[in-house]
């Protein structure tokens, strides 16, 4: 069914030419790779099946235009419906996932003079994100209400509840501070490297919402490591701070993640080094 409107999406932009290829296939919407008058484009269809919330590609493309405008490596789209159905278009971006040991210090710059476009935007530049759809974490201590000694993950490490409690009023403080716009899935598909080991584009900011710039520093410490996130902050404007909030964020973005995936004992070790 999603080819069949990825199609009439690109038919409806011009002449569509040759078969289309699923390029992901995301928790929320697939994308499909078609050419039309002889450029490529990538159509992203929601699934509208209730596991996420239905992609608000509208509030994506606006912010998208914004931070383009802005001079940040993103790629605008455009918004097309079809029988009902609001489907998202941008020119396609070569390039590959960047691994951790590609990350050059041309790629940290180019990443960080990014973010920093992204994070000089006030908060109401955001999409409008409900607690309830920040990454699900509104499910996860502290930021679903709950005591840490109800929680999974108490059960799973009994002997960090105390440790944890303790910094429920820092974290929680850390996480909800709406400061600017955060993309908060910086993991490495999202980060294409060209060829020549420039930033091609940041990606999909389709969970993106107002928080604090720590988020993000969070997620480059838990997909890049450490080291990279602290050579971001180098040269980013407002790094030294974002980098040290990091920490707590990091705590509660990691247990998130270790409630989903129990059985990973390398984030448990990513969130232990973390605790004071």
């Amino acid at each position: 069914m999603s080819v069949e409107i990825a199609r009439a999406v690109l038919e409806r932009v011009g002449t569509a030419q040759g078969a289309l290829e699923l390029l992901a296939e995301g928790m929320s919407s697939s994308a499909w790779v078609g050419t039309v008058d002889g450029r490529q484009l990538v159509v992203r269809v929601p699934k509208g099946d209730g596991l996420r919330p239905t992609p608000r590609y509208d509030d994506e493309a606006r912010l998208l235009g914004r931070l383009a405008r802005d001079g940040a490596a993103v790629a605008p789209c455009r918004v097309v419906e079809v029988d009902g159905v609001r489907c998202s278009v941008a020119d396609r971006v070569r390039g590959t996932p960047v691994k951790p040991h590609e990350w050059t210090d041309a790629f940290v710059d180019e990443v960080a003079t990014t973010l920093g476009v992204v994070h000089s935007l006030p908060p109401d530049a955001a999409p409008p994100v409900s607690a309830a759809e920040r990454f699900h974490l509104a499910r996860l201590w502290p930021l679903d209400g709950s005591r840490l000694a109800d929680h999974p993950v108490a059960a799973r490490w009994p002997e960090r509840v105390d440790r944890l409690t303790a910094l429920e009023p820092d974290i929680r403080r850390a996480c909800d501070e709406p400061t600017t716009v955060v993309h908060t899935d910086l993991h490495w598909e999202h980060l294409l490297r060209s060829p020549t080991g420039r930033l091609a584009a940041l990606l999909d900011f389709g969970d993106a919402f107002a928080g604090p710039a720590a988020w993000d520093f969070a997620c480059l410490r838990y997909y890049h490591g450490d080291e990279i996130a602290a050579r971001v902050a180098e040269h980013h404007p407002d790094g030294a701070v974002a980098l040290a909030a990091s920490r707590l964020v990091g705590i509660a973005f990691g247990l998130y993640k270790l409630d989903k995936t129990p059985e990973r004992a390398d984030i448990a070790l990513r969130v232990e080094r973390l605790l004071p």
